[in-house]
């Protein structure tokens, strides 16, 4: 998904927007939005005008799902597998970090 702009926050989800602000007006809004975990910049620029910046700082969703990764393989009973990975993941399918849980496995 990455970086997208909105006018109305819920639908037309864009890389770039352009946005009028009318001759009565004093503003408009605009809605941001942003899957990768880390800083973003929104630069605000127009002819003729000094530009504006703003970091935004994205944090992870709380993870919603775990997934299990493991090489496949085919083992003698008694053989020990290779390390299987416990992942958790965000609603984005995004590693999630920093969360203390405790996992009950079960065949």
């Amino acid at each position: 998904m990455g970086v997208s702009f909105s006018l109305d926050g819920s639908t037309n989800w864009l890389a770039n927007i352009s946005i009028t602000i009318g001759t009565s007006q004093t503003n408009a809004n605009f809605y941001f939005r942003n899957s990768s975990i880390g800083s973003s910049v929104l630069t605000l620029s127009s002819t003729g005008l000094l530009s504006d910046s703003q970091i935004e700082t994205i944090v992870a969703d709380m993870p919603t799902k775990i997934s299990l990764s493991v090489a496949s393989t085919t083992l003698t009973a008694g053989q020990v597998s290779s390390p299987i990975t416990v992942n958790l993941l965000n609603k984005f399918d995004l590693a999630y970090r920093s969360f203390l849980r405790h996992f009950n496995f079960s065949k």
